[in-house]
């Protein structure tokens, strides 16, 4: 993939996300992708295959919170490979979040076939987005 493209299908993906278009994020991702994410202890689990990912940011219930997702950078690893950085800003009543997420992505055939998460507020950001 030229590094114009996986930067385009980057800056697609988070605007699909914040916007809750998830028919967009679907495209995005193989139908295979196995997306690690970071629990509230910072260690990671695995959701496999493009339907789990999007169950999961359904239930983060963006629509609710209106987050902005703010990309801070996007270093080009190789012509597969780019590792991203997110200003995560959220608030649900009075509870705020504000958080950076870096994700390593892989990609084949311009869609993304994995995608790996660590967040700087794991513990917090769990208890953000399931209890308040």
């Amino acid at each position: 993939m030229k590094s114009k493209s996986i930067k385009s299908t980057i800056e697609n993906l988070v605007k699909a996300i914040e916007s809750e278009e998830f028919d967009t994020v679907e495209a995005i991702f193989a139908n295979d992708v196995v997306n690690s994410v970071t629990d509230k202890n910072g260690d990671a689990f695995h959701l496999k295959g493009v339907a789990s990912y999007i169950e999961a940011l359904k239930r983060m219930n963006f629509s609710k919170t209106r987050p902005k997702l703010n990309i801070t950078q996007i270093n080009l690893i190789s012509d597969h490979e780019a590792l991203f950085m997110l200003e995560v800003i959220a608030q649900k009543g009075s509870h705020k979040l504000h958080n950076y997420v870096a994700y390593f992505a892989r990609f084949r055939n311009n869609k993304i076939i994995s995608m790996d998460m660590v967040e700087a507020l794991p513990e917090y950001s769990d208890k953000f987005w399931n209890e308040f």
